[in-house]
């Protein structure tokens, strides 16, 4: 479990390595081309200013491609770590910053998510049986401990009448089987990300033009 967590740290790494690299040798590059060919120069600039925007909006549209591989039943066979790395980018696909936390003294959290400064501890339950009152507490518990304002537990099942009476008078909001359906399908929508993409690429290349 570790190990893989690590994987996906230095893969992040990997990825912030690569555009500072390209941006530092990009910059140097430019410098040699200012005095000789300006318009060169330009074109240069703008893939430079255009690369980080580049790199991000294709790796999110790769992330949207690959959820429409993924249908619940896929969700049911993975295991619990899988699932909470699966959870990851499907809310950043919603417009969350989210981070796994740590397999052992996670204090009840599996991930922590925020949007618009608000912070949410959310608790992955891939289970093969409905979910009891027991994950409503763990994560109830965690709020506090994270300084978070919401909490939240995600399954592939279904809640208890318990748990969700437990939920409700604890704030705690449920994802079930359903709602994490419509979620997955909700990241269709941004598909648009590609036609973003596409515009910044013919932008460049008219600029590249333009200057030669």
């Amino acid at each position: 479990m570790a190990s893989r967590r690590r994987r996906t740290r230095r893969s992040k790494k990997t990825g912030y390595s690569t555009i500072g690299a390209f941006l530092f040798v990009g910059i140097i590059y430019l410098k040699t081309l200012i005095d000789s060919n300006p318009g060169a120069a330009t074109a240069v600039l703008l893939i430079l200013l255009a690369s980080p925007f580049l790199y991000f909006a294709i790796k999110k549209s790769i992330i949207y491609r690959n959820y429409r591989n993924v249908d619940i039943a896929k969700v049911d066979k993975m295991t619990g770590l899988e699932f909470e790395e699966y959870l990851a980018p499907l809310f950043e696909i919603h417009g969350y910053s989210a981070k796994v936390t740590q397999g052992s003294g996670d204090y009840g959290a599996d991930l922590v998510v925020s949007k618009k400064g608000v912070k949410t501890v959310v608790q992955a339950k891939r289970y093969s049986s409905n979910i009891g009152v027991s994950a409503v507490q763990e994560i109830a518990a965690a709020k506090p401990f994270y300084h978070a304002r919401k909490a939240m537990v995600v399954t592939n099942q279904y809640f208890t009448k318990q748990a969700k009476s437990l939920a409700r008078a604890n704030g705690v909001t449920l994802v079930d089987r359903d709602s994490l359906m419509a979620m997955i399908n909700g990241a269709y929508r941004y598909e648009r990300n590609t036609a973003l993409i596409d515009r910044v690429k013919a932008l460049i290349s008219f600029r590249r033009t333009e200057g030669e």
